[in-house]
């Protein structure tokens, strides 16, 4: 990012900083997510802006004390020009990260003045378009009032200021001097907001209107989310994912259909989420998380798809850790042993000393009923820092295993002395028979 701010134009850190964005998630990762978006030798979209936007929104939720919503905020209003934004952003920053290395780069930029030469030709428009009917209008008023050379002039002043103020200081949106509390023109149906999105004719037509409306939809999702009114949260949320082609929507969704228990609803916004721009690593642990829990048997379709998933989040972001644990996740759910033996050997190589890893390696022990293995692995993970609920389990699971061994050999054993004893029995028998005639 900063070669890209001040070295080659061929520099870019938009791909790094999505890595960093989709494995990390981290409010900074956010922050630098906007940046490499809205960065100078980018050109973004409107589905850009809206994305900017619902990210740096995500991170002000995510971290509200720390600078990264703010400054990433200031992004995008350097990147739009927008005044009103600019200085919000910067209050807030002051507040948050006055110490901030980023936050001194954004003052730099806010205390920036045009160059002369753009001032030239903004006063040399006034005085083409405004001096002469300026001039005459203030010489009738003048010789009409009498008023002295040198007052028309501070007059003529003070009204060129206004002019110069009014044309290139801070914009504000006339909606809120009216006292509304939207900024779009865009209505939105509290009760149906699905149905008010905006058609895509609508959005083409008035973009600013468009991503108005999108921040107004979002603060009346985040609104009902602080509520509690999780009926709410839906619809908004429902609407969002309509009116936004990014991640970041559905991925919401998925969660607010969780939390209310509608899975298949949850199942299918995940799915959404994770075909989308934007999708992070956690959204498509979330989908299979929520597919794998599931009650009742899943069809075995099911496996295949959560595998094509887990591929595609390894292909494209290299996170073998990851995917390699979800792998053991399925593996269980569908008590295929194979699978979960191959997936272990992964993350022993991998992450050794991840509770997890220790985990799924105990699983597999009580599948193959190695009673010693099991016992090994749970002081593996007192060793490695796993809970105490987490060792509990482990400990119960493998007492149980041992009690249906034991039983199980139990019953092998009197089986076996059963089948010698008839057959001693059987032996005898036959053995009578052949003396009988003797």
């Amino acid at each position: 990012m900063a070669l890209e701010e001040h070295g080659p134009q061929s520099a870019s850190g938009r791909q790094a900083c999505h890595d960093a964005f989709v494995f990390g998630g981290m409010a900074e990762d956010m922050r630098n997510e906007v940046a490499s978006l809205l960065s100078p030798a980018a050109q973004p979209s409107l589905d850009d802006l809206v994305l900017g936007t619902l990210i740096a929104d995500a991170a002000l939720v995510k971290s509200p004390e720390q600078p990264w919503p703010y400054l990433a905020r200031c992004d995008i209003a350097r990147r739009t020009g927008n005044a009103d934004t600019l200085q919000e952003c910067l209050k807030d920053l002051g507040r948050f990260g006055p110490n901030n290395p980023a936050t001194k780069q954004a003052l730099a930029f806010a205390a920036k003045r045009s160059s002369w030469g753009n001032w030239v030709l903004r006063i040399l428009a006034i005085v083409v378009l405004f001096g002469s009917l300026a001039h005459g209008l203030l010489s009738r008023w003048r010789d009409r009032h009498r008023i002295p050379n040198n007052v028309a002039m501070a007059l003529l002043v003070v009204g060129a200021w206004c002019l110069l103020s009014g044309l290139f200081g801070r914009v504000v949106r006339a909606d809120f001097a009216k006292g509304k509390d939207h900024l779009s023109d865009f209505a939105i149906d509290d009760a149906d907001p699905e149905s008010s999105v905006p058609t895509p004719e609508q959005q083409s037509k008035q973009p600013l209107e468009f991503g108005y409306y999108i921040q107004d939809l979002l603060a009346k999702a985040q609104h009902a989310e602080k509520a509690g009114d999780k009926a709410a949260v839906v619809r908004f949320y429902s609407a969002l994912t309509k009116a936004t082609p990014t991640a970041y929507a559905p991925s919401k969704l998925c969660t607010a259909f969780q939390a209310v228990g509608d899975l298949p609803k949850a199942i299918a916004a995940c799915r959404t989420a994770i075909t989308r721009k934007g999708s992070t690593a956690e959204d498509y642990t979330r989908f299979v998380n929520i597919v794998l829990s599931t009650p009742g048997p899943l069809p075995p379709l099911e496996e295949k798809e959560l595998e094509v998933v887990i591929t595609h989040l390894g292909g494209e972001l290299q996170l073998a850790a990851v995917t390699a644990r979800l792998r053991c996740e399925v593996a269980l759910r569908f008590d295929n042993t194979g699978a979960l033996e191959a997936c272990t050997a992964e993350l022993a190589k991998l992450a050794p000393k991840d509770p997890k890893t220790v985990s799924f390696q105990w699983a597999l022990a009580l599948k193959k009923h190695d009673r010693t293995t099991a016992l090994q692995l749970i002081d593996q993970a007192r060793g490695v820092g796993m809970s105490s609920e987490g060792i509990a389990k482990m400990e119960a699971g493998t007492q149980q295993m041992t009690r249906r061994f034991r039983m199980r050999t139990g019953f092998v054993a009197i089986g076996a002395i059963l089948a010698v004893m008839l057959f001693a029995f059987g032996f005898q028998r036959l053995q009578n028979r052949r003396q009988a005639p003797a």
